[in-house]
């Protein structure tokens, strides 16, 4: 590149020249004689010889360099030329911007400086933009009237985090002598942008010269992230991303931190933060953020997230990837006190020492020449009195973690973490597991006193209630202690299901319903005929069964899951196998649950509903029973979906179809006291009127339902755990 160079002499002699000139063409005299005018003649034409000329200029050109390592005296030293304000061409001047490379459409902004004493903006700027996606401009040739210049770089970039582009564009600047720029380079990247504020103030405010203020700014901005020995590095404005220069590698690192995980906007708003502080003093106190930075950089690290950098780099295929990760890892680990990590010093675990970190309780080991996070095991089971890892100890034995609350066994031949039951019931006073107790003793455990265990035996976990109450033995059965749980069969249970004297979930009654002529099947052969000739499992009375009225209704539609149909075309639920009665899978009966049905209905209208539901006859023969006597049910029941009703259905032909029902509202698992007072009728049937007396000593049948006077599809889940009297609510 040359750099062409007018000197305040050779512009003065001009002058001379064309004032002589003018006053000899009119005959003029100014008082000179011819052996003085030919005198200065003679001088002038020494200072404009091309050869001269030519010679000052390779002079300027010898002493450019992109080292900081420079003289004061590297400019001119002709008489009567400002060093710090000569006119230079721009003809040449090339670089890249970067954070990650600016993508095509960038522009670079070029400002006029009039010298290197003030660094102020004269006015003049010209632009240019660049036409690739990586990053590199080259300007038009224009001379300005000092060799120092202000760039502004400004559009989209490659994140070399993410990999992505930017989600909105980045202005980064830099200032530059580019009389000192070998080749014309001068690229501006995160060191021009965040050195920029501080040689001004240098400049301006401690009369540095530009070359020593940025050799001084670049090493204090370096040394924000621990970067040392900057002074061997090249100026900011000849490092790259994609260079293989130790400085290369600093620059990438400096600007993969500073990114981390950050929106442009909060990178624009951390930057601007930084060079504010920088400023007077050289100095970034932001302790917080700094701390910010090295807990995401031990993440990327440990995670292995700085190869995937690496890759994101290397896959825009702009050069060869220079080391950072030695940079990034330096920052974190002096960060956390930490130090060097060498052979001479492997195997040494530290704490982080940075009380701000969000990993100050972490622990790190070093290991092949790196810091590395501890597993939770690895630090529990170090003993760091004497440096080294637990020894063996006897099997069985529980040790509680040496850093966290985690607790470890011992099995023999190695430490590991222990099972709940394991860390609490242990003997830590005497170091060995819980001896035997007595039979029902209950004990807290060791470790969670709200943890109870009873020994049976053995010491086991003991259930909610056998945690308030005790076992539930023959010296407990049919204790209860809340009014509202039971002790039956050898277990806690709700009083409501166990006591639900119509129906519960009691397996030796085959899961039948109580009725008053109930085919006896408890205990009994299941294939033995009763007196009506047919099995008692395939009985109706005694049964919960499926039923629907599309038949009355034409038009509507019922169906039910999972319920299929019998060879008659009558709905069948699945519930207990016909040969033990035990509980078929994927049936209507759930294991500990109850009978559970989905009924789903439609195509009904007002005055003819949809339905379908489930219930049970109170007779073999169908006849009505008197049920007065009682007060009303007591229902266990969950339901999610379209509301349904409990149903006292009698003899239709002599009573109407408008029969006595009482809602059930949706619910998860719920105890519902049913008086009669609860039932209601519709009131569409106007040939009949009767009184809840009428339906409660007339009943056949009882019936859960799904009643539905729309054309659209209705669906109800309905959970029956278990049916009573509503005394048995009490």
């Amino acid at each position: 590149m040359m750099y062409k160079k007018i000197s305040s002499r050779q512009v003065f002699f001009f002058c001379v020249i064309s004032v002589i000139s003018l006053f000899t063409a009119c005959g003029g005299d100014n008082g000179s004689s011819a052996d003085e005018q030919e005198s200065l003649q003679s001088s002038d034409a020494s200072v404009i010889d091309d050869e001269s000329s030519s010679s000052v200029e390779k002079n300027a050109e010898s002493k450019s360099s992109s080292s900081f390592a420079e003289s004061e005296d590297s400019s001119s030293s002709e008489e009567n030329v400002d060093p710090e304000a000569i006119p230079t061409s721009m003809e040449g001047v090339n670089g890249y911007m970067q954070k990650g490379p600016f993508l095509s459409g960038s522009k670079v902004r070029v400002l006029e400086l009039e010298s290197g004493r003030t660094l102020n903006q004269t006015g003049l700027n010209f632009e240019t933009k660049i036409q690739t996606d990586d990053g590199k401009f080259k300007l038009n040739a224009r001379t300005m009237v000092s060799q120092y210049v202000e760039l502004h770089a400004e559009g989209y970039y490659r994140n070399e985090v993410s990999g992505k582009e930017s989600e909105a564009p980045i202005t980064l600047y830099a200032i530059t002598d580019v009389r000192k720029r070998d080749g014309g380079l001068v690229n501006i990247n995160l060191l021009t942008h965040l050195e920029y504020q501080r040689v001004v103030y240098l400049v301006k405010e401690q009369k540095m010269k530009v070359y020593k203020a940025k050799a001084q700014a670049q090493q204090e901005v370096l040394a924000m992230l621990d970067i040392t020995g900057s002074e061997e590095f090249a100026s900011s404005e000849d490092l790259n991303i994609v260079g293989s220069s130790e400085a290369d590698g600093a620059l990438l690192a400096f600007s993969v931190m500073f990114q981390g995980d950050r929106s442009v906007a909060k990178l624009t708003s951390l930057l601007q933060s930084v060079v504010n502080d920088l400023e007077e003093d050289g100095k970034w106190d932001d302790v917080a953020v700094k701390t910010e930075i090295a807990d995401w950089a031990e993440t990327q690290d440990h995670e292995g997230y700085l190869d995937s950098i690496r890759k994101h780099v290397a896959d825009w295929k702009l050069g060869p990837v220079p080391e950072f990760e030695k940079y990034v890892r330096h920052f974190w680990y002096s960060n956390y006190r930490l130090g060097v990590c060498s052979t001479e010093n492997s195997g040494e675990i530290l704490k982080n020492g940075n009380r701000q970190s969000t990993k100050k309780a972490m622990y790190f080991v070093c290991e092949n020449k790196a810091w590395r996070e501890m597993t939770d095991f690895e630090k529990d089971t170090y003993d760091y009195v004497n440096e080294s890892p637990w020894t063996a100890g006897f099997t069985g034995e529980v040790r509680k973690g040496a850093v966290t609350n985690n607790y470890y066994a011992y099995d023999g031949e190695k430490w590991r973490e222990t099972t709940e039951d394991e860390r609490e019931m242990y003997d830590y006073v005497n170091n060995k597991p819980w001896n035997a107790g007595e039979y029902g003793e209950r004990k807290n455990g060791a470790v969670t006193d709200t943890l109870v265990y009873i020994f049976d035996g053995a010491w086991r976990k003991a259930t909610k209630y056998e945690a308030l109450w005790g076992l539930c033995d023959e010296s407990q059965n049919g204790n209860s202690y809340d009014g509202e749980h039971i002790c039956s069969d050898g277990e806690w249970k709700e009083k409501a299901l166990v006591t639900g004297s119509l129906w519960n979930m009691n397996p030796e009654r085959f899961y039948q319903v109580q009725t008053p002529e109930v085919v006896e099947c408890t205990g009994g052969d299941p294939g033995v005929m009763d007196d009506y000739g047919t099995s008692c499992f395939q009985n109706t009375e005694g049964w919960w069964f499926a039923y629907d009225c599309t038949e009355e209704n034409p038009g509507t539609v019922a169906r039910f899951t999972p319920i299929d149909r019998n060879s008659d075309g009558s709905w069948k639920l699945i519930m207990a196998d016909i040969s033990d009665g035990t509980i078929i899978p994927g049936g209507n009966l759930v294991d500990g649950e109850g009978l559970r049905v989905t009924i789903s209905t439609a195509g009904g209208a007002s005055d003819s509903p949809a339905i379908g539901g489930i219930g049970f006859y109170w007779t073999k023969s169908k006849s009505a029973i008197d049920i007065s006597s009682h007060e009303g049910f007591c229902l266990d029941y969950s339901l999610s979906g379209s509301p349904m009703y409990v149903e006292l259905e009698w003899n239709t032909d002599v009573y109407g179809f408008d029969i006595w029902k009482a809602p059930l509202s949706e619910t998860n698992g719920k105890t519902l006291k049913i008086p009669w007072s609860a039932f209601s009728q519709s009131g569409w049937d106007k040939n009949h009127s009767t009184t809840i007396a009428t339906a409660t000593e007339n009943v056949v049948r009882l019936n859960i339902v799904l009643q539905n006077g729309n054309i659209n599809e209705w669906t109800s889940e309905f959970t029956i755990h278990s049916l009573g009297w509503l005394d048995e609510c009490d």
